[in-house]
């Protein structure tokens, strides 16, 4: 389901119930992370409804590194104290909220990384 808001021209493209941690912080939360075409919403979920945490815009986005078997992945943003962990610990929920992410990016955003860790390349730093 696609919901738009008329005034803005946001689309809503994605959403997911997650765990995260920001960067420079010991705790885990729950959190809703909902993706527009313009913004990601991070919201602290546990209470009678979600309450917004934090919101990014999408073309400030500058790293995405993708966890060990999609079970996690980071976004960083321009500012320094933007930084998220997202604890998903299910594959292919992970890889298709990914994927919708990544076809929410406009041309223009410049994300000047994306990693993912692999099997092969934990070997080699464990077994070199």
């Amino acid at each position: 389901a696609v919901v738009s808001t008329q005034s803005t021209g946001e689309v809503l493209c994605c959403f997911m119930y997650a765990q995260y941690s920001k960067y420079g912080e010991k705790r885990i939360r729950d959190c809703l992370v909902v993706v527009s075409n313009y913004m990601i919403y991070i919201c602290k979920t546990g209470e009678e409804k979600p309450k917004l945490r934090s919101r990014h815009n999408l073309s400030q986005l500058r790293h995405l590194d993708i966890g060990l078997n999609y079970q996690h992945f980071r976004l960083e943003w321009e500012s320094s104290d933007a930084a998220y962990k997202i604890l998903v610990a299910d594959r292919e929920k992970c890889q298709n909220f990914l994927e919708t992410l990544t076809l929410a990016l406009s041309p223009g955003t410049s994300v000047s990384q994306v990693s993912t860790s692999t099997a092969s390349a934990i070997n080699e730093l464990v077994f070199a």
